[in-house]
């Protein structure tokens, strides 16, 4: 663990082992074992790169075409990290590409284009909350319209294993703020910035969905709701 960290530094820092120069991005980088995985932007593509932690070397890299541009000045590179678990890796772009692959080597095992998939609106900062693992299940804020704000992809072959929320969830709800039902348009924007979490609480699973009309509890093997508000 992170235990036994020196924080008792030279005033020259502490030692460098490498450094490596990487494109544009928000992604956090991802460790496992001695594999590092960066995910960033350089030119017109978006890398998966796969490094060694000891060396700093690329060990794999997969790339793909972007061409996102932040509506607002910022940096164009991927806003969400990479998650690892046991031989795969799973990454969503900026542009809502969605990608698992092998971490032995790099082989896209499957993909969606989130974009083509689902009914997405115009975002505010790209795509920008990180998936997570669940079992068997990738969960993912989508966004999409009318009901697909959140969706359980298989982590075996990426296949739709459930999607809520949106239409179904908010429509005629009280709105906290106005004290007025809300009518929902179809135009919505649906996701945030804010990546999903699980806890149990009471004895009971929660995964809890921050999104933009208020905050979702969603049984994470089913999508059901347990609350909303």
């Amino acid at each position: 663990g992170e235990t036994d960290i020196q924080l008792k530094w030279p005033e020259t820092g502490p030692e460098v082992i490498w450094k490596q120069p990487i494109g544009t991005g928000y992604s956090a980088p991802s460790v496992l074992g001695d594999q590092i995985v960066v995910h960033h932007r350089k030119d017109d593509k978006e890398i998966i790169s796969c490094r060694s932690v000891s060396q700093g070397k690329v060990i794999w890299e997969h790339s793909y075409k972007s061409t996102f541009t932040d509506p607002y000045g910022y940096n164009n590179g991927p806003r969400c990290s990479p998650i690892l678990a046991g031989d795969r890796c799973y990454t969503l772009g900026a542009e809502g590409v969605l990608f698992c692959t092998s971490m032995a080597d790099g082989t896209v095992i499957w993909q969606h284009d989130l974009k083509e998939t689902f009914q997405l609106p115009d975002w505010f900062f790209g795509v920008g909350c990180s998936p997570i693992l669940d079992g068997d299940r990738l969960i993912v804020l989508v966004g999409g319209q009318p009901n697909a704000g959140v969706v359980a992809f298989d982590t075996k072959d990426g296949r739709i294993l459930w999607q809520a929320v949106g239409k179904d969830t908010w429509h005629g709800v009280v709105d906290a703020h106005t004290e007025q039902p809300y009518e929902w348009t179809g135009e919505e924007k649906i996701v945030s910035y804010s990546s999903p979490l699980i806890a149990e609480i009471h004895g009971k699973r929660h995964l809890l969905c921050l999104m933009r009309q208020g905050l979702v509890s969603l049984n994470p093997e089913t999508g059901t709701v347990n609350f909303k508000y």
